[in-house]
């Protein structure tokens, strides 16, 4: 008997302590400021979760790489490929909005951490009737700069590749 009642002490005494500060913003890292999203940022981890299936791997940053303006603009690119966005984020709600001016598509990414030099965001987005959660790590590559952004020309394809090759991670193998 007294066994259980110390093993009940101590079981309660651990639940308790889990119920600290840290359940607040459910056990993520720093929400940061807007001022620290300002410069360039290339993806380095990816976890995708599609149909049933999920994938979690590193990546080059060559891959992509998004920069953010202090003017609210921001350019990601993909493999040579530009797509033009405009954002903002806010850092009570942690979520960073992006609108491709392309596509005229908008995302909420939530940010689970913002560091100086480590961003990670959570986001699902649905494409032809597929949802996937997207869980991805950016790290800094530089701080803000004065490069303007190019000018927005052709509609580009890089969110619709970047979703395939997404894709192509969590489709079961025949």
């Amino acid at each position: 008997m007294r066994k259980f009642l110390w093993l009940t002490l101590l079981c309660a005494g651990l639940a308790a302590a889990s119920c600290s500060d840290k359940d607040d913003n459910d056990g993520d890292g720093p929400a940061g400021s807007v001022e620290m999203l300002y410069g360039t940022w290339g993806i380095s981890h990816m976890y995708v979760e599609a149909m049933g299936q999920n994938s979690e791997m590193d990546v080059d940053a060559s891959i992509s790489t998004i920069t953010f303006r202090s003017d609210g603009t921001a350019t990601e690119k993909q493999e040579g490929v530009n797509a033009y966005a405009t954002w903002s984020y806010n850092p009570s709600s942690r979520i960073l909005h992006i609108k491709d001016s392309n596509f005229d598509i908008e995302y909420d990414w939530y940010v689970k951490s913002l560091t100086d030099e480590q961003l990670i965001v959570d986001f699902t987005m649905t494409e032809e009737g597929v949802s996937m959660r997207m869980v991805m790590t950016y790290n800094r590559i530089s701080r803000a700069s004065s490069v303007a952004p190019a000018s927005v020309s052709a509609a580009s394809d890089a969110p619709v590749r970047l979703l395939r090759r997404a894709q192509t991670l969590v489709e079961p193998r025949k």
